[in-house]
């Protein structure tokens, strides 16, 4: 039987900081995925961890989204100061 308050976070997030891209994502889920075929977490567990898993990835989508909204809007303004310039 299964713990749901074990600590899996070494096992689950070994070299991860933030959930800050899709291929941290399919880390964490692949690890998830082996955890709980193995049976060190309990169906019930790795389906609430899916979820917030997928919220993540949903949110990531939405920050894409509104970022190219601003920039097509002119809103969003990029800083090119600290760039050299290439010489001529």
């Amino acid at each position: 039987m299964q713990s749901d308050s074990e600590d899996l976070s070494l096992d689950l997030l070994p070299q991860l900081s933030e959930f800050d891209s899709a291929f941290d994502v399919k880390f964490f889920l692949t690890h998830l995925f082996v955890l709980v075929t193995k049976g060190r977490v309990s169906p019930r567990c790795a389906s609430v961890l899916a979820y917030i898993t997928n919220q993540l990835l949903h949110s990531h989508h939405a920050i894409d989204r509104k970022r190219a909204s601003d920039l097509a809007n002119g809103l969003l303004t990029i800083d090119f100061g600290d760039f050299t310039r290439p010489a001529r």
